[in-house]
């Protein structure tokens, strides 16, 4: 059976969030270039909508599973969660022994309030249904929140909007963020018809919804409202790059800011427009943070590419990243397991913890004495933690971008087994997410 978290506990938990300073802290983020004394730009988490390749020869690529944190300030993209981290926080779902059960991809992100600091800061829409640990079926037009230990539980689910919208249309959500209020605002995948007479008639007398409608569904209330009408999507777009385009394709990335001003991205994949974050304010403009306008060449990517989500973040974020090229590595000739840390502390120090795998899942715990992510994703009681936490082989010296390397040879003896592995900062004791390495014979 499903796990239901209550709607309207979710949403008090994001209004409670939202009395952090959105108002000044967002707005400031994405408006006129920060003075000093408002401090730095806060970041922009975004998601690929086909996959990206980079300049940054330490990840040369970003697939469309994978969230990508953006610091307008120095125009930074690092790794939120890739692939590898995936493999770590869901485990072993389909209990076929193999940690692959990666999303297909990631459709749309919303965040929960003020800070983000791990997975369990973000809802996600998954572009197809999936089973998580402990039996919770996700579809398409779900929104879900990770838990710890590999399970999800439904925020929004596809029946509620598909009531709210008053459709028998089988829909995907595309795009999602909430209000302060909690009002959820959304996009989906495709065009679908209404059989309600009230959303027909703020659509222009149309029963007929295109996929860059954007709705919105307010606590407690039964039904969406039309909150952008397609035409109004289209005509902001046109007005912030001076084009006359007929559609947007999509829209797929939402966020709002407490003064209604809405930012969203479109499937604009080519030409002007492609990989822009557009604003509603003024009629329609493409988004600016710490003074940078927020076109496609904002993000120094290497192709084209459309955003499938987006979330603004109040404070600022620079995650910790441990990542892998060898998710799964031999114990035959010349077998390593082989990570990069990235984003530490300059010339500091960081520790590589790794255990063993309890299948199908470890379950992170909170530590209050962590940053980064706050969590601990290996296995604490088992003895290769311990041997972890003091053998200098762990201990990495970080270079003067923060960043090592390592590679730990595999003798032929070493017995098939899959490690969790997790990189913390000595210095700022920032901890990243878990990844999975399978050592296979």
């Amino acid at each position: 059976m499903a796990q239901r978290a209550p709607l309207a506990r979710v949403r008090a938990e994001m209004a409670g969030r939202a009395l952090l300073p959105r108002a000044a802290v967002v707005l400031a983020a994405l408006a006129a270039p920060l003075s000093a004394a408002e401090g730095p730009a806060r970041a922009i988490l975004l998601v690929p909508d086909l996959g990206a390749s980079t300049s940054d020869l330490r990840f040369p690529d970003i697939d469309d599973e994978e969230i990508v944190a953006f610091d307008p300030e120095t125009g930074e993209i690092l790794p939120f969660l890739q692939d590898s981290n995936w493999r770590s926080l869901l485990g072993d779902a389909d209990g076929d022994g193999r940690f692959n059960d990666v999303p297909a991809q990631v459709d749309a992100i919303a965040a929960m309030g003020g800070s983000v600091s791990s997975a369990y800061d973000l809802l996600y829409s998954f572009t197809t249904d999936r089973t998580f640990l402990g039996g919770t079926v996700a579809r398409d037009g779900d929104l879900v929140r990770l838990l710890p230990g590999g399970g999800a539980e439904i925020v929004v689910s596809e029946e509620d909007l598909r009531l709210a919208l008053g459709t028998s249309s089988d829909i995907d959500l595309d795009a999602a963020a909430f209000e302060p209020d909690g009002t959820l605002l959304f996009s989906l995948d495709s065009s679908i018809v209404t059989s309600s007479a009230a959303i027909a008639a703020e659509n222009g007398g149309s029963r007929v919804l295109p996929d860059e409608t954007v709705f919105a569904l307010p606590p407690a209330a039964s039904r969406a409202r039309v909150r952008l009408r397609d035409a109004d999507v289209i005509a902001a777009v046109n007005r912030a790059l001076g084009t006359s385009y007929a559609s947007v394709i999509d829209v797929q990335g939402l966020e709002v800011l407490d003064g209604g001003e809405i930012l969203f991205t479109t499937g604009i994949f080519s030409g002007p427009g492609a990989g822009a974050i557009f604003t509603t304010a003024g009629g329609g403009r493409i988004a600016v943070a710490g003074g940078i306008p927020l076109d496609g060449p904002a993000f120094q990517l290497g192709s084209p590419v459309d955003w499938n989500g987006l979330a603004i973040v109040a404070e600022p974020l620079r995650p910790l990243v441990l990542d892998t090229d060898l998710p799964v590595t031999s114990r035959s000739a010349d077998g390593r397991i082989s990570v990069r840390i990235a984003a530490g502390t300059p010339g500091g120090l960081a520790r590589i913890l790794a255990t063993p795998v309890s299948r199908p899942v470890i379950a992170p715990t909170p530590e209050s004495a962590l940053r980064g992510t706050g969590y601990i994703f290996v296995a604490r009681t088992d003895p290769m933690y311990a041997r972890s936490l003091s053998s200098p082989r762990t201990l990495l010296r970080l270079d003067s971008r923060g960043d090592a390397a390592v590679s730990f040879r595999l003798r032929p003896t070493t017995p098939a087994i899959t490690l969790t592995l997790q990189a913390v900062d000595e210095t700022s004791r920032a901890a990243s997410h878990g990844i999975v390495v399978e050592i296979v014979p």
